[in-house]
């Protein structure tokens, strides 16, 4: 059964809320964004090692901004005053800022699905992502892809404006509902069971 998306991450922040949030957790007005857990499969390592070829003006331009508590196995936090840990934030909050994210990256080595991918696309965020089976499987051609190889490429994409389309991989979102995940389970268990 497929995952979903709830309604609240299609819904975009007001101006005010906006500045509450950047004054909460100290965000810039343009940052790129990762969320999950601080654990070796997200691969975070690789996506400090690609920030960190930019330059210093586009990394001080649009900082990095990681969402997560610490995980099992060790991640190596850089000490670059351009990447942002925020830690755990309020569930209510973590919507309003995948709309305030200039780029949403998703570095995993493997996923079971890829949540943050889908909320991110229904927050309308331009998404990168590696190019792993589980989230090409939802998102499709909606987002773009880079290899678990090639930091410069990544890197590459990181420094850049993304003319992503973002309005289609928000339509492509709101295909996953949690009302479909539940109709889906129903009607295998009635088909199952009679």
């Amino acid at each position: 059964m497929p995952n979903g998306v709830d309604q609240r991450f299609f819904d975009a922040p007001d101006e005010t809320e906006v500045i509450a949030l950047r004054e909460r957790y100290g965000l810039p007005s343009k940052f790129i964004l990762a969320v999950g857990t601080r654990e070796p499969r997200k691969n975070l390592n690789y996506l400090f090692e690609s920030f960190n070829i930019l330059p210093e003006r586009v990394r001080a331009e649009r900082p990095l901004v990681i969402i997560g508590k610490p995980g099992w196995g060790s991640v190596s936090a850089p000490v670059d005053p351009h990447v942002i840990f925020t830690g755990y934030v309020d569930d209510s909050d973590l919507p309003k800022l995948y709309h305030m994210a200039s780029l949403f990256v998703f570095p995993s080595l493997y996923e079971g699905f890829g949540i943050p991918v889908l909320e991110a696309m229904a927050a309308s965020a331009p998404v990168v992502a590696t190019n792993i089976p589980s989230v090409k499987e939802f998102a499709g051609n909606t987002i773009r892809y880079v290899e678990l190889d090639n930091k410069k490429d990544f890197s590459h994409v990181l420094e850049w404006e993304i003319g992503a389309d973002t309005l289609r991989a928000q339509e492509r979102a709101r295909t996953f509902t949690w009302n479909r995940t539940i109709q889906e389970l129903s009607d295998y268990l009635e088909d199952t069971l009679t």
